[in-house]
């Protein structure tokens, strides 16, 4: 209802709590990042803040775990906007991203890139073609990295009226759809966003990175309308043999793997089970085991004999079989080795050892598995197959 005269502007409290309760926050990417965000990727440099950013872009595209662990709920087209990378430079990092996925290049399709093609985002003629750019492609995602490049080199970053412009922009390309993603510099305290205080003052959601002595990254994820995220440690993995990397998350400070693992069992249990048994949050659990199932170590059970029909119990992969499940859920495991171009796959090999030689130890393994237990083990026809492909 329009307010008469001088407060035409503005609106009352009371008729916007007359509306209704406004929808549920939805994540992009859970955890991470809100829908119509504008988020930023902030860290000190060779931090990986471009690795992290890209792996964003592939999980949103595709709906398979940023990270291995954090879903997408609604994949779709993302916008990549790279002014520091080359295109060489860009299909370097992609392809290797691609395979360490086992993602095949029409998997990718709607992840469209711009690889150092001049955008401002102080020149109102770039303005126009990203904002038309991502509407006429219904972005999910509009990703920049990084700022520094993109604002424009007359733009000071220090200066609160010329960033001004750069950043309510940001918000209005926010408004036509999809979240907008920028990658920036730390100051020199490494804990706030580089340039002017208003940087601080408009990001909506906020993934810090610190690298950490043992080579990992710590992220850190922060929101303005949700609650933090516990912090996450993942590192990236480049397989030379391979030509992929991946980029790989561990449970931060305790072996929460370990523990999960330690507690299932062939009766199955649910995550609330497990996270009382290992005095662990919920969330944290069902990140591990979500990480579990696409690995192919565990498996997803819905309707196990004994519980409800609904009921959601984890199992470990080898006792599932056993157990007589209604409903299997399978996930195309992330971990699957890395598609070779122009064949099939091939596991990475060590060859500087003689395949037969490699045969013999993996099978003396299998039996001397089963003599320990006095019975044929549940490992010993996967060591098995193992040894047959190593020759």
């Amino acid at each position: 209802m329009n307010l008469p005269g001088p407060l035409w502007w503005l609106e009352r409290t009371s008729d916007l709590l007359g509306e209704g309760e406004p929808p549920p926050l939805r994540w992009l990417v859970d955890r991470l990042l809100l829908e119509q965000t504008i988020g930023v990727v902030q860290g000190k440099p060779k931090v990986g803040k471009s690795w992290l950013l890209l792996e964003l872009g592939l999980a949103i595209v595709t709906g398979e775990h940023a990270l291995g662990r954090f879903k997408v709920a609604e994949p779709g087209p993302v916008i990549l906007v790279m002014e520091e990378s080359g295109r060489e430079a860009y299909w370097r990092r992609a392809d290797r991203l691609a395979r360490g996925r086992a993602l095949e290049a029409g998997s990718l399709r709607e992840l469209y890139f711009a690889a150092n093609v001049g955008v401002r985002l102080n020149d109102a003629a770039w303005k126009e073609r990203l904002l038309d750019a991502a509407k006429a492609c219904e972005a999910r995602a509009v990703l920049l990295d990084p700022l520094a490049r993109l604002k424009g080199g007359t733009t000071d970053e220090n200066s609160q009226l010329e960033m001004g412009a750069v950043l309510d922009y940001l918000r209005e390309l926010r408004q036509a759809g999809p979240s907008v993603v920028y990658v920036h510099h730390v100051g020199h305290e490494g804990t706030r966003q580089r340039g002017t205080s208003d940087l601080e003052a408009y990001w909506e959601s906020k993934l810090e990175l610190t690298a950490k002595q043992d080579g990992s990254t710590e992220l850190r994820a922060r929101h303005r309308e949700a609650a933090d995220s516990e912090p996450i440690v993942y590192r990236v993995l480049h397989d030379a043999a391979t030509s992929t990397t991946r980029l790989s998350c561990d449970a931060a400070g305790r072996d929460y793997r370990t523990d999960v693992l330690r507690v299932l069992n062939a009766d199955g249990h649910t995550a609330a089970e497990i996270a009382k048994e290992v005095r662990a949050r919920r969330e944290t659990v069902e990140d591990v085991l979500d990480t579990l199932v696409v690995e192919g170590i565990v498996e997803k059970v819905v309707g196990a004999p004994g519980r409800s029909p609904k009921a959601v119990t984890f199992h470990s992969s080898r006792a599932v079989g056993r157990v007589g499940t209604s409903e299997v859920e399978t996930t195309s495991p992330g971990t699957r080795p890395a598609l070779e171009k122009g064949g099939p796959d091939e596991w990475p090999s060590d060859s500087s050892r003689d395949p037969d030689e490699c045969q013999d130890d993996l099978l003396a393994e299998a039996e001397r598995i089963a003599a320990k237990y006095g019975r044929p083990s549940a490992l010993d026809e996967d060591i098995r197959q193992a040894a047959e492909h190593a020759r």
